[in-house]
């Protein structure tokens, strides 16, 4: 059992360096205490999106990397989050053995699983695409609702996004979702799929049905997960 002098550490693993500014604050409103660390790896993201478009997967070797890398920050840690919804699989298979790492779409899949409807599912990047709706798939398996699925493709909202332009990011993928939602049956709820999509929620209210956005809630559940490997309350 850790000693309650000593600190949770955890480490966020991003594919962004905008996202240490998202989850920084977010793990410290929840936990004071909590030690983390941000591990930012661009080239991972870039590297994937290569692959997808060439191969439709990533590579092995790109997979065994990011494997052997969160398999090591977890030794370090008493929980690993991995920001990307696009590694989303690698971190599946490390999470099957390694109840320390978590990906981030977890909580929030289960959330919008539990809807009866259409659950409208926004994203920004191609290589997104399998990952999310793969999750979603095993979400809705559990749940077993009357539910399907609907996807808001938001690509030109990404080089917004590279640029840094957080705003005009989030004024686009919120506009085209309003947009194309009108043309979708029986909306149940919104996932917005990228964690960098979140701060579309806000402009996404007046819609008057959930919308789901990853940080809060894998926040959440990683702060969860490091207590519960400390033998903490």
């Amino acid at each position: 059992m850790k000693s309650s002098a000593s600190p949770l550490k955890l480490i966020c693993v991003h594919t962004g360096a905008i996202h240490v500014e998202t989850f920084r604050p977010l793990l410290t409103a929840l936990d004071a205490s909590v030690a983390q660390d941000h591990v930012v790896r661009i080239d991972w993201l870039d590297r994937a999106r290569t692959d997808v478009a060439a191969l439709g997967h990533m590579s092995p070797e790109l997979q065994a990397e990011i494997a052997a890398e969160l398999t090591r920050l977890s030794a370090a840690a008493d929980a690993v989050l991995c920001t990307c919804t696009t590694l989303g699989p690698v971190v599946d298979d490390v999470a099957a053995l390694n109840s320390k790492v978590l990906r981030i779409d977890r909580p929030m899949m289960d959330r919008a699983a539990n809807h009866d409807g259409t659950i409208v599912v926004a994203m920004c990047l191609e290589s997104t695409r399998a990952p999310t709706l793969a999750a979603l798939e095993a979400a809705r398996q559990k749940f077993a609702r009357d539910n399907k699925v609907a996807v808001i493709m938001c690509a030109d909202a990404w080089p917004h996004f590279e640029a840094g332009d957080k705003s005009a990011f989030s004024r686009v993928v919120a506009g085209k979702i309003a947009h194309d939602l009108k043309a979708i049956a029986n909306p149940a709820c919104i996932v917005l799929a990228q964690a960098s999509m979140a701060d579309a929620a806000a402009q996404l209210q007046e819609l008057a049905i959930p919308v789901y956005a990853s940080p809060h809630l894998a926040a959440e559940a990683v702060v969860a997960v490091a207590r519960q490997h400390a033998n903490l309350p």
